[in-house]
Formats: structure tokens, sequence, C-alpha cells
């Protein structure tokens, strides 16, 4: 479990653990009767724990305090390229993603359905497309207002996810 081990600690203590041998370590989850000494690095961004940077070795290179130091050195610029990658995730979903409903977005949809279509042709499989619109939705908008409609999208929206097969895509 990730909170056991070498790196648990780290994770737990945001601080370098280096084993320079192993079987003087009594708390070393041992995967591998040939690993000798083990450095593990928090990559860390603002204070958080986004993962950690492990190295084992064996008996052939023994791990030593300048690999402590190298570790550490490199540890900032790959915590801060795996920060980069998060955001880059986060805002590539959010631009497919309908910011009320939490449905893909139409521009999701477009690129889906054209490699759905694609797939169902060359696959010779059937596809379905279903398209349903809520009655009378912007004269609720107008009446109850725009905040009242969204918990309405919303609502729908869950309401449509909670049916979904695995593959399904729903979309606003």
């Amino acid at each position: 479990h990730i909170s056991q081990g070498v790196t648990g600690r780290t994770i737990k203590s945001k601080t370098v653990h280096f084993i320079p041998d192993t079987s003087k370590e009594p708390s070393f989850l041992r995967a591998d009767n040939n690993l000798t000494s083990e450095i593990c690095v928090p990559l860390l961004k603002e204070g958080n724990v986004l993962g950690t940077l492990n190295v084992e070795s064996d008996e052939n290179r023994i791990l030593t305090e300048e690999d402590v130091e190298l570790l550490t050195t490199l540890s900032s610029p790959i915590a801060l390229a795996v920060d980069n990658a998060r955001l880059h995730a986060q805002v590539k979903e959010m631009a497919m993603t309908d910011a009320v409903s939490g449905l893909s977005n139409r521009h999701a949809l477009e690129q889906i359905l054209t490699a759905e279509v694609e797939r169902s042709r060359r696959l010779g499989h059937p596809l379905s497309l279903i398209i349903f619109d809520i009655d009378s939705f912007k004269a609720y908008n107008d009446k109850w207002g725009h905040p009242a409609g969204d918990i309405r999208l919303k609502a729908t929206a869950k309401m449509i996810q909670a049916i979904l097969r695995k593959y399904d895509v729903a979309a606003r």
C-alpha cells in the first residue's frame, strides 16, 4: 500500500529517504531479494506530494550520497513537469466538458461521433445516436431563472450518466 515502506514514509514526511543497505532496514518491503539500496525522493509542489522518485539498486551498483544529491536536484524539475502534465490534462478536460452539466460538450461530441462513425463503418457494427430535448426549457429558464435551469440541467445530466453503459457518451 502507498502508505507503507520507504515510499510511504517519504510521502508522510515529505523528506528524502536513503537506505544504503536494505538488509539493515527492518521496514523495507522486499519485492526483490537482489535489492541492496534505495533512495526515495518526494516530488513536491507547494508543499504537496505529487509522487515520488524511487531508485533501487543491486550489489552491482550501490547507491551513494552523490546519487541522493543528484535525485534531489532532479526532483524539482520532475515535479514541475508532473504538475504541468496534470494541469494540461485538467485544461483539456475542461475544454471538452460542458461547465453546467458536466457532460461532454459539442466539440467533444463532434470528435467522438466522427471516430465512432468511422469505427462503425470499419467494423460493420451498428451505431445508435439518441438526441432529445427538454420540453419548454427556455420557458422554465425565463420563469425561474438561469440558476434554477442549471440545477435542472445538472439533475438531468446525472440521470443520464446513471444509465450509461461503460462506453456510452452523453453530451450537451
